[in-house]
């Protein structure tokens, strides 16, 4: 995974305060063990699956998690993504966070593949033309 996405999920995980989840640490035990699946809500196309994984390998490396639908996998709503298996408390440290990520990049991805879908349907071309502007104040 290259540098900038690995610095976007130290900068959200302590966005959400993932050290110091002072709910997380009264309620629940310490040595709980505990596991979760990452279930489809909708039909689409799955994105991110490894960025929701290194999120997780960095609030515990000890934490479990198998990808089930790798990234660009179509999926319908009740299919299980992933699983995750380790401390409950590091699972919900860092569940907030991957479901954010997990969210909204299944979405671009379920998004553009409507729009190729709909594109293949009449005589066109698609063109990446994906410019970044970098603003200096």
């Amino acid at each position: 995974m290259d540098k900038k996405t690995l610095e976007l999920i130290e900068n959200a995980l302590i966005e959400d305060g993932y050290e110091n989840d002072i709910t997380t640490n009264a309620l629940i035990d310490p040595l709980k063990i505990s596991a979760g699946n990452f279930i489809a809500r909708a039909t689409g196309v799955v994105s991110g699956i490894d960025v929701v994984e290194a999120i997780f390998k960095k609030v515990n490396k000890k934490i479990e998690f198998g990808v089930l639908r790798n990234n660009g996998s179509f999926v319908n709503r009740g299919d299980v993504i992933a699983y995750v298996r380790g401390p409950l408390r590091d699972i919900l440290r860092a569940e907030r966070v991957a479901l954010n990520f997990l969210q909204h990049l299944c979405g671009v991805a379920s998004l553009v593949s409507k729009y190729v879908q709909e594109l293949n349907e009449i005589p066109s071309y698609l063109n990446n033309n994906h410019v970044t502007y970098h603003y200096h104040y």
